[in-house]
């Protein structure tokens, strides 16, 4: 894992002295016993969940309320998929995005923590994820940039995905 800084973070809509969204070294995943481009979680507290798709733990943030944000990769360079799910600390998950496109590399980037969420780059480093982690809702499926899906069946749903391009230096595709 390692991707993290180990420092906190503010989280909005907690009380100011647990606005605390902090990374989490005890997640710990593995893909023996399961089918390819599967892997097991073990939660803090010991909480074994899965299997579920992904192979590679890039991030892991507990939140002030007990439930842990994760980020798993599935560790294919040529068409690589990632999935961000929010697990309550009993397991159960309570939200997932997925994102993938057929044929398409990623490379997943930590670029910030926000008081609601992060913001990273996956399949370009010329836009940026906006991850915002809300009170459950309700939302369109079909309301989150292209390649990514809402996993599972929910309707209200926790997880909220924006994307914006980085402006370019004009010289970029000059040699």
């Amino acid at each position: 894992m390692g991707r993290s800084s180990g420092r906190p973070f503010a989280f909005a809509g907690a009380p100011r002295d647990s606005a605390i969204m902090t990374p989490c070294d005890d997640v710990t995943i593995s893909t023996a016993g399961c089918e390819e481009g599967k892997c097991r979680i073990r939660l803090p507290g010991g909480a074994e969940v899965g299997p579920v798709w992904g192979q590679v733990l890039e991030n892991a943030f507990t939140l002030p309320d007990g439930r842990l944000l994760l980020i798993l990769t599935d560790d294919c360079p040529f068409e690589e998929g990632i999935r961000i799910f929010l697990f309550r600390p009993d397991g159960q998950i309570d939200d997932m995005i997925q994102g993938g496109v057929i044929y398409t590399p990623g490379l997943y980037f930590l670029k910030s923590v926000r008081p609601d969420g992060i913001d990273f780059t996956f399949f370009s480093d010329r836009v940026v994820h906006h991850l915002t982690i809300d009170p459950p809702r309700w939302r369109w499926r079909l309301g989150l940039p292209t390649g990514w899906t809402y996993g599972g069946p929910q309707l209200r749903r926790y997880l909220f995905l924006t994307e914006s391009e980085v402006a370019g230096d004009e010289n970029d595709n000059q040699g």
